[in-house]
């Protein structure tokens, strides 16, 4: 019985399987030969010494602000008039900018010892717009989530 001799055609499976096994038998020879050039070059002490830094934790890249940094100064405004509160607020914000501090916080007091309604939070929450859109301040929060429940504000300063 005669033997068929004629190569059968590859299916493209197959034929990038074999291109595959072709790589990667390329590839193992070129990190064999990677790894013989190093160890002729490099002393067993060396290479413990890249292992190590090699396995230390990256670390962070310049000054990335991190997502709540703690507040670095503090203003505190009890016992100040609306106007006083308004005065002091915006000079607090430029010194702060000044001395490159990105997160402070503005106490205003809940406003519980206030004759009527609290006066100072509304004020500062005023005084912080007018700075956002200078583009002196980034943004700002009550530091216990809303303005009941706290007495202070977070501010981020833009940068």
């Amino acid at each position: 019985m005669p033997v068929n001799t004629t190569p059968r055609k590859m299916t493209k499976k197959q034929t990038d399987k074999q291109r595959t096994n072709r790589f990667s038998v390329q590839h193992k020879d070129q990190v064999d030969e990677f790894s013989r050039a190093l160890e002729e070059t490099v002393s067993d002490s060396e290479l413990q010494s890249l292992l190590r830094e090699k396995l230390k934790p990256a670390k962070r890249a310049g000054r990335l602000p991190k997502r709540n940094p703690r507040p670095v100064l503090e203003l505190d405004l009890h016992g100040c008039t609306s106007r006083e509160a308004e005065m002091k607020t915006a000079s607090f914000i430029m010194r702060a900018r000044g001395e490159k501090v990105w997160t402070v916080r503005i106490i205003t007091g809940k406003g519980l010892h206030s004759e009527g309604q609290p006066v100072l939070p509304d004020t500062v929450q005023d005084v912080l717009r007018t700075l956002k859109k200078r583009e002196l301040v980034h943004s700002w929060r009550w530091e216990r989530g809303s303005r009941e429940k706290s007495g202070a504000l977070l501010v981020q300063l833009a940068g």
